[in-house]
């Protein structure tokens, strides 16, 4: 099963990254907005989408200070569409209000941790199963709809791993790139990664070598170019 998947399934990858003095600048922006940097590229990602979203988001719930090794992550979903009637600014406050409305509320915080938990992983395992076409279960397939692995995935998957708490720089030699490319899940369209290395910032999208191959690129190209635009 393994094989055939990965014998039918082709990732593709792309990648923009933005200088120094363009995420400083960003940087700026986001505070003057007071919206976090991750909240102005999901507004421009929203933006290029041009139609309403779910939009999936891995949030840290890593205890300050603590740097035990682990997924210290849950996911957290929210419903959004760029209205053109009003300003970036505007629309990117009403992604973050619609972000934090979640993260401030426990029960919706940790839904996904708690649920997942309930699941025995013989279950988890025959869902995935279930989803990739190699094995029929009823209750298996009525779950992998349910959690979107079949039928309409997310359109918009962001995971950013912010700043890497690492140098840029060793003696003589220096990192000159950084890309975090996460895996794109079966519940997503596409999954942009994000990670910033010392004041150099890098935005990756997974996508699936298929027949939305073209509309996935020029999404993509759309949104860093709505990005670049808005906070240049």
């Amino acid at each position: 099963m393994a094989k055939q998947y990965h014998n039918d399934t082709d990732i593709d990858i792309i990648t923009k990254t933005f200088t120094k003095e363009e995420y400083l600048h960003m940087k700026g922006l986001s505070k003057e907005y007071d919206v976090t940097l991750n909240t102005l590229i999901v507004t421009a990602l929203l933006e290029a989408a041009n139609v309403k979203s779910d939009i999936g988001q891995a949030v840290s719930i890593r205890k300050p200070g603590y740097e035990g090794m682990g997924n210290y992550a849950t996911g957290v979903a929210t419903v959004n569409e760029y209205d053109y009637s009003t300003s970036f600014k505007d629309n990117a406050k009403l992604v973050q209000k619609g972000l934090y409305k979640k993260l401030h509320n426990e029960k919706k915080k940790y839904f996904l941790l708690q649920f997942m938990g309930g699941i025995k992983g013989s279950l988890q395992d025959a869902i995935y199963f279930a989803a990739c076409d190699g094995y029929e279960n009823k209750t298996a397939k009525q779950l992998a709809w349910m959690f979107g692995y079949l039928g309409n995935p997310k359109g918009i998957s962001v995971t950013n791993l912010t700043k890497i708490p690492i140098s840029d720089t060793y003696g003589d030699m220096k990192l000159l790139d950084f890309t975090f490319v996460p895996p794109l899940v079966l519940n997503s369209k596409r999954i942009i990664g994000i990670a910033t290395i010392g004041d150099t910032m890098t935005i990756s999208m997974s996508i699936r070598e298929d027949v939305n191959k073209q509309s996935n690129l020029k999404f993509f190209e759309t949104a860093m170019e709505a990005f670049s635009k808005t906070t240049f």
